[in-house]
């Protein structure tokens, strides 16, 4: 069982093209838990600058916040490590957040006149604005964002009902068991890159989970 879901599949969407499942998975569980969220997230999830917008204001809270420092090293840190790793991420070689940043505040000069959704896309879909994030940075983006409880197991041992997955596969390595991606479960379905799967390997027989972030929406 696999394939986009309208609605709820645009939601994820822009993961297919973009290495931002840390935030599209968590949009597709607040789409999920939140009816009264859905028009805001539909009308603007398929749109490259929508989720871009979000990154950037997650990263500008970081830096506003007495306790964001530490997160925001831990991040940088895990892109320093992945992006290498990563042979189609070679035209954007990581520096730093801050230049991240600046690439996204870019977007602006980049679509000068540009004003619909499959324009827009069309050129951004050509520049790469992956994020890699950790545990930690997944969790903290629902607790700051939303205000929701996000509990972190690591090699869990089974998964809840409402939770957002990592999971690890061959040929990739670094201190958090080799994560690569992001998935949200809901009851037993999984959602990955805007569209549905029955199991985590029927996504990428590869896989396998290694964290989970248990979701208690407030």
């Amino acid at each position: 069982m696999s394939g986009a879901s309208p609605p709820i599949g645009l939601v994820g969407s822009v993961n297919a093209v973009h290495g931002v499942c840390g935030f599209t998975s968590t949009f597709t569980a607040l789409y999920a838990q939140n009816p009264g969220k859905r028009p805001l997230l539909i009308n603007g999830a398929p749109r490259v600058t929508r989720v871009l917008a979000d990154v950037k204001v997650y990263l500008k809270l970081l830096e506003a916040a007495a306790d964001g420092k530490a997160l925001l090293t831990e991040i940088n840190q895990f892109n320093i490590d992945m992006y290498p790793q990563y042979p189609n991420l070679a035209a954007y070689p990581w520096t730093n957040l801050a230049d991240f940043i600046e690439r996204i505040d870019d977007c602006v000069e980049r679509l000068a006149t540009i004003s619909t959704m499959e324009e827009d896309n069309a050129i951004l879909n050509k520049i790469n604005f992956t994020l890699f994030m950790p545990p930690r940075g997944v969790a903290d983006f629902v607790r700051r964002s939303w205000g929701w409880a996000a509990t972190i197991s690591e090699l869990p041992t089974g998964l809840g009902e409402n939770c957002i997955v990592g999971v690890a596969r061959p040929g990739v390595t670094n201190g958090y068991h080799d994560l690569v991606h992001w998935m949200y479960k809901r009851g037993a379905q999984y959602w990955s890159w805007g569209s549905l799967y029955a199991s985590v390997q029927a996504a990428n027989p590869a896989y396998t989970v290694i964290y989970s972030i248990e979701l208690a929406p407030n």
